[in-house]
């Protein structure tokens, strides 16, 4: 088994579940977020938005 990288998106996933449990205080498991959409800023930022269930 090889170690998750900063890139992976079980990472992704990891850290948009902490915030949405941080921010709003709701919990969810990470494998139950959905990439929904990928954003690029207009200085080269990148966005990685996830759904949630409902």
């Amino acid at each position: 088994m090889t170690t998750p990288t900063p890139a992976s998106p079980w990472i992704r996933r990891n850290n948009a579940a902490r915030e949405l449990l941080e921010e709003l205080g709701v919990g969810t498991d990470p494998d139950d977020l959905m990439l929904w959409a990928v954003t690029r800023g207009d200085h080269g930022d990148v966005g990685i938005h996830f759904a949630a269930p409902p």
